[in-house]
């Protein structure tokens, strides 16, 4: 299986929300910032015909999802947060959750005996959420890089002590369709060595991603600070692998379950920043949007 790089993993993948914290006034802070992310996966698998590769039959996963929130930027001994912005009145900003939709489909064989014909055993199903507002909730949260328990994130953020981590959208209530399973929470992992999965080169997505922590200056809103800044992720990956990458069922010189992979996966995370005066229209907008 591959490195579930999801928090808190069940119906959703939104990031569990801590209580929003009170800090001291010599901590510093900077708001307040309208965050806007959105991502995309397409994600295929071809097993062939050949029925003595154990599986025949092709299977895809697509998903797309959007979500906006207002933050406070905090830095405290030295160390970034984020959390949701609050008016005078003690009112916490919400998120604002935007159409969330996913399907799977498959048209695979994975019991084949006897003598052919091998028939194919489609399955399609589809997901889809209307946009809603959440209150006390967050879908950010900053990681240190060096306390990671996933391989991809220790390996794409080398050098860099810290992570912003994003999940959206929903996992599948269900099974997805297929043979690959895992797609409900991440992306197939590259071969390795001997066949195994190459974990510190797994994609991100689809519903959590991981982008390099913006200039601290911009998130201070210090002098000569951006308004906006954004940052992406976007990859496409293309191997072959055996079923599971399980070493009991691959070989030297392919194995059990021998498929293609195609999978393209997008991110896109903005700030906008604006005065604390103008808070209570921006959760107006929010509230108007859902």
């Amino acid at each position: 299986m591959g490195v579930v790089v999801a928090a808190g993993l069940a119906c959703s993948v939104t990031a569990s929300a801590d209580a929003p914290q009170a800090f001291a006034a010599s901590h510093k802070t900077a708001c307040c910032y309208r965050i806007s992310a959105s991502g995309s996966v397409t994600f295929k698998q071809n097993y062939g015909m050949d029925p003595s590769n154990g599986v025949i039959g092709t299977e895809q996963f697509v998903t797309t999802w959007t979500e906006t929130t207002l933050v406070e930027y905090i830095e405290a001994n030295g160390a970034p947060d984020l959390e949701p912005a609050e008016t005078p009145s003690g009112h916490f900003a919400p998120v604002a959750y935007g159409k969330s939709q996913w399907r799977s489909e498959a048209d695979e064989n994975n019991q084949i005996a006897g003598s052919a014909p091998y028939p194919l055993t489609p399955c399609d199903q589809t997901y889809s959420r209307k946009p809603r507002l959440v209150y006390n909730t967050s879908f950010y949260d900053i990681d240190q890089v060096s306390q990671s328990g996933y391989p991809n994130v220790r390996e794409a953020f080398k050098g860099h002590r810290y992570a912003l981590q994003v999940a959206g959208g929903d996992t599948p209530g269900i099974a997805p369709c297929g043979e690959y399973g895992e797609i409900a929470v991440g992306l197939e992992p590259p071969p390795g060595p001997n066949n195994s999965e190459d974990q510190a080169n797994q994609p991100f997505g689809p519903f959590t991603y991981y982008v390099t922590l913006p200039p601290r200056n911009d998130l201070r809103h210090a002098k000569g600070a951006r308004n906006e800044f954004d940052t992406s992720y976007d990859h496409v990956l293309n191997f072959t692998s055996c079923l599971d990458h399980a070493p009991t069922m691959c070989s030297g010189d392919g194995g059990y379950g021998m498929h293609t992979t195609a999978e393209a996966t997008h991110f896109y995370l903005k700030f906008s920043w604006f005065p604390p005066s103008e808070l209570q229209r921006q959760i107006d907008d929010l509230k108007n949007q859902n």
